[in-house]
Order: C-alpha cells, then structure tokens, then sequence
C-alpha cells in the first residue's frame, strides 16, 4: 500500500436493508407464496410504496386503482418483483454518499450496465435475474473508495480520462482499485462468488481470454463497456464532460433505448437521485 495512502474502509456503506435480505433468500428458491412475500414487503413501508407505484404505473394499464398489496405483487409478477427489490436494496448503498453529483453518474452507469446484461443474457439463454445484478453491483468498489476518501476520490475521477487509467490511479492512491475493493466488499456482504468475480473483473485486459475463462464475468465486462460508449460512462472524456447529454440527433439506437429504459426505473420505482 502507497506511503499515507487513505485507509479503504469495506465498512463505509451500510449493510443491505434486512428486509431485502430476506426477500432476495425468499425469491431466490421456490417462493411459498405471495402471502408470505406481502407479509415481509409490507415490513417496509418504502418499499410497499414503490411495489404499489408500479402496479399502478401506465406499464400495466389498471383500469382501477390498485391499492391492495397482495393484488399488487400478483399483477407485477416475481420477476419483475425481484429486479425492484434488487434495485432499491443497491440503491439503498448510495445514500452515505448520495449528495455527491457522480453518484448519480456511477448509478445510471450501473443501471445501463444492469439492463444491458439482462438483455445480452436473455439472447445467450442465460440467468436474467443473475447478470442484472452482477451489472448493478459491478461498480460498487466506486462507492466504497468515495465513501472511504471523498475528496481524494473525487480529484482522482476528474483527473482520470479513461478507465484504465482511474484504475492505475486508484491503486496508486489506495492501494488496490474499485474493482477490488468492489469483490472485497461483496464477500464481506457475504454474496455470491460470481457477482464478486463479475466485478473484480469487468475491467480484464483481455476480453476474449475472459470470454474463455468466465463467461458470465465476460457479460458483465462486455456490458460496462457498451454502456460506457452508450452515453452512460463514469470516466467523461474532455468532449463530452458530465451532465451533458448528447444532443437527440447524435444519438444512436442504443441509446436512446437505454435512456428510456433507466427513466422508467427512475420513474416507476421512484429510484432515480
């Protein structure tokens, strides 16, 4: 570790919000019904809120107004259940740090990279669910390093201009970079080993031997680097500094797309910063 280097604490973040701890053990298997999910989503008024929100969102066309909890969760379903009971546990992450403006950055980055990875699974026949949370996690080294050392975190991400060189920077001032303390942080969440390889390696020097070698680490690498050519970096170059969106007649497809589709979950679950 660099002489005086800021000490990296894997504790900095709050832990996951035990309600969505125990929905995400309750989702991960063969649920026992949704009346054992509506028992432990109403332990959360937030989260009950933002279930309902969505039940009554123009994306399922309700005549009526959906008030019922257990009404709610049947008409959403389980998977959509699970992506917002994910999406607002991380998002819980970034409060101690949320008053920073790249927080919001690094969470559309992460979102993009989450909607790209379910997506590119989806059409591998892959875990949907499983590469959608790998996506949201993978930058989450990001935030422990700002929640460790705010102002040194901060100079270090305006001085870098790609994110290769955050990542040499980063071990040059703390000692390891967001990818590793990203893993670290994981395991001390004590979560899945994949979503910890996902992020260690999601910036690989070799993308094709990666590919080889971890797969499903390779998606998600894959996906953090379109989402970054997509609009959604966290690293800015100097044409394209942060909080300027590009211009509608300069953007491609993708994203537009994926614009649309982080508005949606900042709007329908009430996520957004």
């Amino acid at each position: 570790m660099p002489a005086h280097a800021p000490p990296v604490r894997l504790d900095a973040l709050p832990p996951f919000h035990p309600v969505v701890t125990r929905l995400l053990a309750e989702l991960a298997g063969e649920p026992s019904g949704f009346r054992r999910i509506r028992l432990l989503v109403s332990e959360d008024p937030a989260l009950a809120a933002h279930v309902l929100r969505l039940a009554n969102s123009a994306l399922f066309g309700c005549r009526n107004r959906v008030s019922d909890l257990l009404t709610a969760l049947t008409l959403i379903g389980l998977d959509r259940l699970r992506a917002l009971v994910l999406t607002y546990g991380v998002r819980h992450l970034f409060r101690p740090v949320a008053r920073f403006p790249v927080c919001r950055t690094i969470w559309r980055h992460s979102l993009a990279t989450a909607l790209l990875a379910a997506d590119l699974s989806f059409d591998n026949t892959g875990d949907m669910m499983e590469s959608y949370t790998a996506g949201l996690l993978h930058d989450l080294g990001r935030l422990v390093l700002l929640a460790s050392a705010r102002e040194s975190y901060l100079a270090l991400l305006e001085q870098a201009e790609t994110p290769e060189q955050s990542c040499d920077l980063e071990r040059s001032a703390f000692g390891l970079t967001h990818a590793e303390a990203g893993a670290r942080a994981m395991r001390r969440y004590d979560l899945p080993e994949p979503l910890a390889e996902a992020a260690l390696l999601h910036h690989h020097d070799d993308p094709l031997a990666l590919s080889r070698q971890n797969p499903a680490a390779a998606l998600i690498a894959s996906s953090c680097r379109l989402a970054s050519s997509s609009g959604f970096p966290v690293i800015f170059t100097a044409d394209q500094p942060p909080d300027t969106a590009p211009a509608e007649d300069d953007t491609d497809d993708l994203c537009l797309y994926l614009r649309e589709r982080i508005a949606e979950v900042e709007l329908e679950l009430g996520l957004g910063f």
